[in-house]
């Protein structure tokens, strides 16, 4: 929800930094992870590695990929692909993924 929830508040701005939403235990960085497509017709903004607690040594690493799509003018769909490995923190592990598209105006 971080992800959808501050890109939205940016209105879906094109030139958005999720890592700059990086806190004390949330650390985001840009990825070379591409196991998500792009789904047809949408702009990849970028694919992000999100660490939770990285200070411990049990740390959740989550993958996602952010795309966007202009539905109509001033409507812009987002789409948010996460995903994680149940069992461990590699992402050659990934086996769970969640897809969440929200829309937002953008003017």
């Amino acid at each position: 929800m971080l992800l959808c929830e501050g890109w939205r508040g940016l209105k879906g701005d094109e030139n958005h930094d999720p890592t700059q939403l990086s806190t004390g235990n949330v650390e985001i960085t840009q990825s070379s992870w591409a196991g998500h497509v792009t789904p047809d017709g949408y702009t990849l903004l970028g694919n992000y590695e999100i660490v939770m607690d990285s200070e411990d040594e049990d740390s959740l690493n989550y993958y996602a990929t952010l795309s966007w799509m202009d539905i109509e003018p001033g409507l812009r769909a987002l789409n948010v692909n996460v995903a994680w490995a149940q069992r461990s923190d590699s992402a050659d592990n990934v086996d769970k993924s969640f897809v969440l598209t929200l829309y937002t105006r953008t003017n």
